[in-house]
């Protein structure tokens, strides 16, 4: 497994000290965000607010975006999400390694009902009887289930939550 090692400094320590940046990182987490919006969010003053980003800007928590118009806005960093998120990837790498156990198990368990126990009864080399090809239906019904929960499994990792992107908004 891969884990992803989160490094704190002294300024990252000292930023993540006050409850209130932490409810700023957390406000942030959402999408990005004007020093109006989260003082209008988290009850607090423009001044203190951007005080808070100030600290945490220098701890590489967070980065400082300026739009095309006047508005600046603010959003987290890979390190600022780390922190809020540290299992993200294995989350991720569960989620996949889940959905090929589960799509091969639903292929394999298809096959197996398609070729019925003809494959098996030439393995053993007893010839056919009259009797034709049986099919078992359980493997049907587990197969097909499997595939269901296969395409679930990829749907939450196309999902972005799963897929660790965010988008800018």
């Amino acid at each position: 497994m891969i884990l992803e090692k989160i490094s704190l400094d002294r300024k990252s320590f000292e930023a993540l000290a006050s409850e209130s940046r932490v409810s700023i990182l957390k406000a942030l987490d959402e999408n990005q965000k004007t020093v109006t919006d989260l003082s209008s969010e988290l009850s607090m003053a423009k001044s203190t607010i951007f005080e808070h980003l100030t600290k945490m800007v220098d701890a590489g928590l967070i980065e400082k975006k300026e739009s095309k118009n006047k508005w600046v806005y603010y959003r987290l960093t890979d390190k600022g999400r780390a922190i809020l998120h540290p299992r993200e990837k294995t989350k991720f790498f569960i989620v996949l390694a889940s959905a090929i156990i589960t799509l091969t198990g639903g292929v394999f368990g298809i096959t197996k009902y398609l070729l019925g126990e003809k494959a098996s009864a030439l393995r053993k080399g007893v010839e056919e009887t009259g009797l034709g090809v049986f099919h078992d239906p359980l493997y049907l019904f587990v197969g097909l289930s499997l595939l269901v929960l296969g395409c679930f499994f990829v749907y939450m990792i196309l999902n972005k939550k799963y897929r660790g992107n965010y988008d800018e908004k």
